[in-house]
């Protein structure tokens, strides 16, 4: 194994010091619970200090823009992130900040591949002291590069441009609805939606994929919702929204989509009659 240049410790050093330090005082300034989600920001280091360094510099970033607090997952173990990300498969992940020469099998590289694979809208910023790496970096295309070490306003800088690319993809795809569990937020495309329904308090999304994901809600608000995004859904009956571009046929009393049959309430049959 070769050994590591001398200055490249030094810098190492450094960065903990300064991460340390800055999230120590930051703590007392800073330290208010998370309100409501914005940003899913993941952040990888096998650095303790150094996670918790991004993550508060993201909050300050977040409450500098006025902006929303985000979802903050910081990981310094390859190993619990890829478990983690396998048993949060529907999880919009906006933003990852990730080291490249992490201490395990799995290297930085390798798990921005999967990130990609999992979600190739996600933003992926590279902090690293080596830049020997920089081939292999541009093949997963990353958003921007963070030297080591680096101050919080060259961080905010890049946040800055990470909160601009995200608006622009907002601003592309209205079709992309939102909600929270377990104070996660998920985003799905309602275009990719076949039904939404409720069963008590339970809001359920069907996916054409098969996919049920779920939240607490009520239908009503949901329905609001959606009409702001999009006109393709319709009522059908107290429980039931569906998407008209996926109706194959409409009888008396039900409509078929995908071999399933949907009953229509009375009250909504006359808008149904709409569906061409």
């Amino acid at each position: 194994m070769d050994m590591i240049p001398k200055k490249y410790l030094i810098f190492k050093i450094m960065w903990m010091l300064f991460f340390t330090i800055y999230f120590i005082i930051g703590l007392d300034a800073h330290g208010a619970k998370l309100r409501r989600t914005f940003m899913n920001i993941c952040i990888l280091d096998d650095n303790t200090a150094t996670t918790n360094g991004v993550g508060q510099m993201a909050a300050w970033s977040c409450q500098r823009l006025n902006i929303p607090d985000p979802a903050i997952f910081r990981f310094t173990s390859s190993e619990k992130f890829l478990t983690w990300l396998d048993q949060n498969d529907s999880l919009l992940i906006d933003v990852c900040f990730l080291d490249i020469d992490l201490k395990s099998e799995t290297n930085g590289l390798a798990i921005a591949r999967l990130i990609k694979d999992k979600n190739y809208h996600t933003l992926l910023v590279f902090m690293t002291v080596y830049d020997h790496y920089f081939t292999e970096m541009v093949q997963v295309e990353p958003f921007r590069f963070l030297a080591k070490p680096f101050q919080y306003e060259e961080f905010h800088k890049v946040f800055l441009e990470v909160h601009k690319r995200i608006n622009l993809e907002n601003s592309e795809n209205k079709c992309m609805y939102s909600f929270k569990k377990n104070g996660i937020t998920f985003s799905v495309d309602l275009n990719d939606i076949i039904s939404i329904s409720s069963d008590k308090r339970k809001i359920i999304l069907l996916h054409d994929n098969g996919d049920r994901p779920s939240f607490y809600g009520k239908l009503d608000q949901v329905e609001q919702d959606v009409k702001l995004l999009t006109d393709k859904f319709m009522r059908i009956s107290k429980s039931f929204l569906v998407n008209t571009d996926f109706v194959e046929s409409i009888g008396k009393n039900s409509l078929s989509i995908q071999g399933s049959t949907y009953n229509i309430s009375p009250k909504y049959k006359a808008q149904t009659e709409k569906i061409t």
